[in-house]
Order: structure tokens, then C-alpha cells, then sequence
């Protein structure tokens, strides 16, 4: 069995500071409680059912308590979830989409990553430039030098957003970006 992933330090703010938020049009911060009504309604978007993991009871109890796992998940090193954020805003609406990394391998030197973006923000770049911002934050910080994504058939948005940040298909549905991953 592979090794929990790299430490991830808390994140107790955005990652981004005003002014880099400000400039990109968003934000990437952990996930809060009045998030749950935006996560509840990305789990009923067909597209975000429908291309990524979601749960069988998608009931605001289990967004509830989700984001209540949060910090565990983070601290156990099982993943690093991240809303990619409205600067400026509060509430539901805040909340674009979300960008996250894990599982993590420490044999492979890799984490998979994955993002979704709530309908009225898609085609704008939001989930590309998200992505690129965690991936910088990854490779600088956390100093895990490859990535793996997993594509649904039928997604060719997602495969613009992995292209567009260096990634390549390695097989079928698979894309890997990083020093030894072809």
C-alpha cells in the first residue's frame, strides 16, 4: 500500500492575496459551512453528477458534514479541496467551483487532481487558471513534481483545462503532467 502523500501546512486564508484575486476574477480558499447550499447545488448540476464523484444522498447534511471533514482530510493528508472563490463575495454565491488535489502517492510522487466549475462560470477560464494557481501552489510549496486527471468520454472541456496547464493524455482518459509520467 502506497504512503500517505506530503505534509499539506493549514491553510487558514486564500492562497491568493487580494490583489492576485482581484486581477484573475477568483479566488481559491477552504471550504466554509455557509458553503453548503452552493455544494449541495453542484451535486444536482448534471454535468458535475455526471463527470465527477458525487454522493449517493447529495442532502445538505452530507455537504454538511463533508465540509466539516475538511480539515481531517487535509491533516491526514487524503486531500486538499479548495472553493475556487468570488473575490469579495460571501455566501453560496461566492462559490464558482472547487479545484483539489489527492489522492495523494508518495511512492509515485504524484497527486490526482480534480475540479468542477457551477454552470453560469464555465467557458471563462475559471477552472484552467484555478487549476494552474494549485498546481503552482503544488509544485512550489508542497514540491510534488507530477499530477494525474482522470477524464470522463464526452468531456472535452476538461481536456482544454488539462492541456492548457501541461498535461498530456497518457492513455485513454488518462492525463499525467510531470517529470517521468508519459
Amino acid at each position: 500500500m502506497d504512503s500517505p502523500g506530503p505534509q499539506v501546512p493549514p491553510l487558514t486564508e486564500p492562497m491568493m492575496s487580494v490583489a492576485e484575486a482581484e486581477r484573475s476574477g477568483f479566488t481559491l480558499r477552504p471550504w466554509l459551512t455557509e458553503d453548503a447550499p452552493a455544494l449541495v447545488a453542484a451535486w444536482h448540476d448534471p454535468d458535475v453528477a455526471r463527470f465527477t464523484a458525487v454522493p449517493d444522498d447529495p442532502s445538505p447534511a452530507v455537504a454538511q458534514r463533508w465540509i466539516a471533514g475538511w480539515e481531517r482530510r487535509r491533516d491526514q493528508r487524503l486531500a486538499l479541496d479548495l472553493v475556487i472563490g468570488r473575490p469579495g463575495a460571501d455566501g453560496p454565491d461566492s462559490v464558482l467551483g472547487e479545484v483539489g488535489l489527492g489522492p495523494f502517492s508518495k511512492r509515485l510522487a504524484t497527486a490526482h487532481v480534480g475540479y468542477w466549475v457551477r454552470s453560469d462560470a464555465r467557458g471563462c477560464g475559471i477552472a484552467t487558471a484555478a487549476l494552474g494557481r494549485l498546481l503552482e501552489h503544488a509544485v512550489d510549496q508542497l514540491r510534488i513534481p507530477g499530477f494525474i486527471a482522470r477524464v470522463e468520454p464526452g468531456n472535452p472541456a476538461s481536456e482544454v483545462v488539462l492541456d492548457r496547464n501541461g498535461f498530456r493524455e497518457t492513455t485513454p482518459g488518462v492525463w499525467a503532467r510531470g517529470a517521468g509520467l508519459r
